[in-house]
C-alpha cells in the first residue's frame, strides 16, 4: 500500500507490505532504479525517493517453502508545472488584443469568464485572471490588469502645396514599427 501518484521529486515516500503477523519471512522489494532511490527498506516497507516522470512498478514478494506470494504497485511520477505566469501588467492600443497562456501541464484551468481552456484571448481592458491545478492537487492563480494606451500623436505637419514637376519629403513620426503610405 501507499500513494500510487508522486508529485514530488524532492520528498520521500514509504510503502508498505501488509502480511500475516505469524509469517517470519519479509518482504523483498523491487523497483526499477532508474525511477527510484531506495532510501530504507524493512521486512514490511520501503521508503524511497523518485528520480523522474513516468510510471514504475514497485513489487513486493514473499517467497516460503510452497509458493512466492507476489504483489505490485503502479506509481505514476508527476511532476508538476509550478506556479501560473500570465506576464506583467500591460497597456494596449485600442481595437488590440492579447492572447493569455496559463501554461500546459495542468490537470484544469478556470479563467475569470469561466473558460477552461489554458488559453485565452483578451478583447477589453480590465483584469482577468486564472486559477491551474495541477495533477496532485496543488492550486496556482496568477492576475493581469490590461489598461488601454494613451492615443500615440501622429502627425505629418501641415499641408503642403506643390508644383508640378517638384519634389517633396514627408517624414513621418518616428518609433513606429511598421508603415504604409499611400
Amino acid at each position: 500500500t501507499g500513494q500510487d501518484t508522486i508529485c514530488s521529486l524532492q520528498n520521500s515516500f514509504r510503502f508498505k507490505a501488509t502480511k500475516n503477523i505469524l509469517c517470519p519471512l519479509p518482504a523483498q522489494w523491487e523497483i526499477d532504479t532508474s525511477f527510484a532511490q531506495v532510501i530504507s527498506f524493512t521486512d514490511t516497507t520501503i521508503q524511497m525517493k523518485f528520480k523522474k516522470k513516468g510510471t514504475a512498478k514497485l513489487y513486493a514478494q514473499i517467497i516460503t517453502p510452497c509458493d512466492t506470494l507476489r504483489d505490485s504497485l503502479l506509481i505514476s511520477i508527476i511532476t508538476s508545472p509550478g506556479s501560473v505566469n500570465l506576464g506583467p501588467d500591460i497597456q494596449l492600443c485600442k481595437f488590440s488584443t492579447l492572447k493569455l497562456n496559463a501554461g500546459s501541464g495542468y490537470k484544469t484551468y478556470v479563467w475569470n469568464d469561466g473558460s477552461v481552456d489554458s488559453v485565452l484571448t483578451a478583447y477589453n481592458t480590465g483584469q482577468y485572471f486564472v486559477m491551474a491545478e495541477d495533477y496532485c492537487g496543488n492550486i496556482y492563480t496568477d492576475t493581469i490588469t490590461i489598461t488601454q494606451a494613451p492615443d500615440v500623436p501622429f502627425d505629418l505637419g501641415p499641408d503642403l502645396k506643390m508644383c508640378k514637376n517638384d519634389t517633396l519629403t514627408i517624414t513621418a513620426p518616428g518609433s513606429f514599427s511598421k508603415y504604409t503610405w499611400s
